[in-house]
């Protein structure tokens, strides 16, 4: 997806990136709330260091592996070399230390359910180092083959690999991530206003008023969390993870 960036015409009090991504949330069937605010984000967006974006990534994608993946798939000694060798430790939250402080098989049996969650946060960082995949705020859970790429290969497992993978990356333009975190933002919103909509229904019947039909306010607005949660720690610098602040 690509944004054109206009001056703000003299009619409308939201800057065009804004009025772009209501437009593309329209056409997908989202209803953003208008008194959502404007941030300034994309008018003053600063990305955080590469390293920073790199190391997440892989450390995002080394939790999964350890806790999710098959052996044979990503074996444990590089696996294992590699979060050493990459100081991948620095770029994990308290939670994740503690998950690769475990046994291979005790990670996969206490968090082998939910670290999936992690290859969605893992994408969006992956789209701003420049990897070649549409990344669209539809709700759409990532695929198998999808989740073996960031597993095994981008980027690779082996240290040597990976240091020349990380040398190499060139980012995406800061306007275009802007945008796209702007987009999250308003797709955030609509869905959780569809979220608590469910709470209110109190399991009765409901039609969602602010998301697509057939978008499913628990799967798809986590995945929609999860992508824009990667996309604003970008453009927070200094900001930890956990921090991050993810406010509708």
């Amino acid at each position: 997806m690509k944004w054109s960036f206009q001056k703000k015409s003299v009619q409308s009090s939201a800057s065009p990136v804004r009025e772009q991504n209501l437009r593309v949330l329209k056409q997908r069937g989202f209803l953003v709330a208008p008194s959502l605010p404007e941030r300034g984000v994309e008018d003053a967006a600063v990305l955080r260091p590469i390293d920073e974006i790199a190391g997440r990534l892989a450390a995002l994608n080394a939790v999964f592996a350890y806790a999710a993946a098959p052996e044979t798939a990503v074996p444990s000694r590089p696996l294992l070399q590699l979060i050493k060798a990459g100081g991948l430790a620095a770029h994990m939250t308290p939670t994740e230390r503690e998950i690769i402080a475990l046994t291979r098989k005790e990670a996969g049996d206490e968090h082998g359910g939910t670290v999936g969650w992690r290859t969605e946060n893992a994408f969006a960082l992956a789209w701003i180092l420049g990897h070649d995949r549409d990344l669209t705020p539809d709700g759409t859970m990532l695929g198998g083959e999808q989740i073996k790429v960031l597993a095994t290969q981008w980027p690779p497992i082996d240290g040597a690999k990976f240091a020349a993978w990380k040398a190499a990356l060139r980012p995406r333009p800061i306007e275009e991530i802007a945008a796209m975190e702007d987009l999250f933002y308003c797709a955030h919103n609509a869905a959780r206003s569809a979220q608590v909509e469910m709470m209110e229904a109190k399991g009765k019947p409901v039609r969602f008023n602010t998301v697509p039909r057939g978008f499913d306010p628990v799967a798809g607005a986590g995945v929609i969390y999860e992508r824009r949660h990667a996309l604003t720690w970008a453009v927070s610098p200094g900001v930890a993870w956990d921090d991050t602040d993810l406010s509708t």
